[in-house]
C-alpha cells in the first residue's frame, strides 16, 4: 500500500501492477516481466506460496515507496538459471488423500547459479521507468527490499541502498539520484 493508501501493488505473470483504491483502474507498471523474471518477487515465491498451509495467495510484491506516492523502488529478480528443488507434502489438503510434490527454485551450498536482482524505480504517473545503475545483486534467500536495505529519502530525491556480499562480511552503502538512476 502507497503512504497516502491511495495505491496498491499486485503482481501479474511477472509484472508489477498498480490498483487505483479510490477508481478501481490499473496501471501496469511493468511490461517485460516473465514467471522466472519478474519485478517485486521474492526468490522460490513462484511456488513456495502455494506450497504453505492456506497458501494458494500470492504474496504481495516486494516493494519501497517514495514518501510522496509518486513511486516505487522494485527489484526484478531472475531465476531462470537457478536449479529446481522437489519437496514432497505428505499431509495433503483437506479432502485429498494423496501427497503432492512441490517444485521451486533455490540454490544448493557451492552451486554458482543464484538468483539476481536489478532494483527500478517506477513513476506511477508518468510510467517512467529507470533501471538503478549498478550490478545486479546476487541473492540466496531474502532480498535486499525485504531485508530493510533500501528506503528513500524524506524528499523522495534519493534512493539509499545497502549492498553485501556473500557471507555479510561487509557492507556498501549507496545513493542514487532517483531522477537518473
Amino acid at each position: 500500500m502507497s503512504p497516502d493508501g491511495r495505491w496498491a501493488l499486485s503482481e501479474d505473470g511477472g509484472n508489477l501492477v498498480a490498483v487505483d483504491r479510490e477508481d478501481g483502474r490499473s496501471v501496469v507498471l511493468t511490461f517485460d516481466g516473465q514467471p522466472l523474471c519478474g519485478y517485486g518477487t521474492r526468490p522460490g515465491a513462484a511456488s513456495t506460496a502455494r506450497a504453505a498451509p492456506g497458501g494458494d495467495e500470492a504474496a504481495p510484491p516486494v516493494a519501497v515507496w517514495s514518501p510522496d506516492s509518486r513511486r516505487v523502488a522494485v527489484h526484478r529478480l531472475d531465476e531462470g538459471r537457478v536449479g529446481e528443488l522437489h519437496l514432497v507434502e505428505h499431509l495433503p489438503r483437506a479432502g485429498d488423500r494423496r501427497t503432492a510434490v512441490r517444485t521451486y527454485r533455490h540454490p544448493l551450498a557451492g552451486e554458482g547459479e543464484v538468483p539476481e536482482a536489478e532494483l527500478w524505480l517506477l513513476d506511477i504517473a508518468t510510467g517512467e521507468r529507470i533501471r538503478v545503475q549498478m550490478l545486479a545483486q546476487r541473492l540466496l534467500w531474502l532480498t535486499p527490499i525485504e531485508l530493510g536495505r533500501v528506503w528513500w529519502s524524506e524528499d523522495g530525491s534519493r534512493v539509499y541502498i545497502l549492498i553485501s556480499e556473500r557471507g555479510e562480511r561487509a557492507l556498501e552503502l549507496y545513493e542514487v539520484d532517483a531522477a537518473t538512476g
